[in-house]
């Protein structure tokens, strides 16, 4: 069908923009042309169908394909992650001030939602309640002495594993801490050049002393390769999970 003739004329010569009529060959209703979706391809420059019912069909093949199109956007997430990753980035960086208002109408908005979520997931998690908490804070400490210190919560777990969840000292299975090896006070920040784990005795002996200071210089070079060797293989897997 060409079009609706309006006072014996062809609507999309005849008349403005805003009121051309076409008819959807779906719902078969003569609606002005603003209902429809522009496409290239058509010889008019419009869907054949409105937008209404282009919603409605899109509606029900997104409810009936749910779970087939989630494991294609999980998909394309994996293999796309890095692009993702950088575009995210960018646009954040170029809408900075408004993310971050958006992002605090909603904290403010949601806070007692969030209140409720954190004790929930307190409760569920203590143990990694644990580790974030001790995370978060040796950053605070660093933060008060205008270090900017990034050490994570799986950075700690390599370094407990390296280690063999033993004190580098004396061996001991309990009671361990991640030692700045290279003391805070001194400006050092801990990561995984700088992270040994020590028991709580080691530890408080050594307070915020340099090793040179307590250990001997024969051990103090043994702490340092393994050091190295602890901070290649950090790098070495986190290559590897890219």
């Amino acid at each position: 069908m060409e079009g609706v003739l309006v006072g014996g004329m062809k609507p999309y010569e005849t008349l403005k923009t805003r009121d051309r009529i076409k008819v959807c060959t779906r719902c078969k209703r003569g609606l002005p042309v603003a209902m429809f979706h522009k496409w290239h391809n058509a010889k008019d420059g419009l869907k054949d169908w409105c937008k209404e019912c282009m919603h409605e069909y899109n509606a029900q093949y997104r409810k009936t394909n749910l779970t087939a199109r989630r494991q294609s956007e999980a998909a394309y997430r994996l293999s796309h992650r890095k692009e993702l990753a950088h575009a995210s980035a960018a646009y954040y960086i170029a809408n900075r001030e408004g993310q971050l208002q958006v992002r605090r109408r909603y904290a403010e908005s949601h806070r007692q939602e969030a209140i409720l979520r954190s004790r929930r997931w307190n409760a569920e998690h203590p143990e990694r309640r644990r580790v974030q908490g001790r995370v978060q804070g040796r950053r605070r400490r660093a933060r008060q002495r205008e270090i900017n210190e990034q050490f994570t919560a799986a950075m700690e777990a390599f370094v407990c594993v390296f280690w063999q969840h033993r004190c580098a000292v004396c061996g001991v299975e309990d009671r361990l801490e991640i030692d700045h090896w290279l003391p805070l006070t001194k400006g050092y920040a801990l990561d995984t050049t700088n992270a040994v784990l020590l028991c709580r005795s080691c530890n408080a002996r050594k307070s915020s002393r340099l090793p040179a200071q307590i250990y001997s210089a024969g051990f103090v070079s043994s702490v340092a390769e393994r050091l190295q060797q602890q901070n290649a293989e950090w790098i070495r897997s986190k290559r590897a999970a890219v």
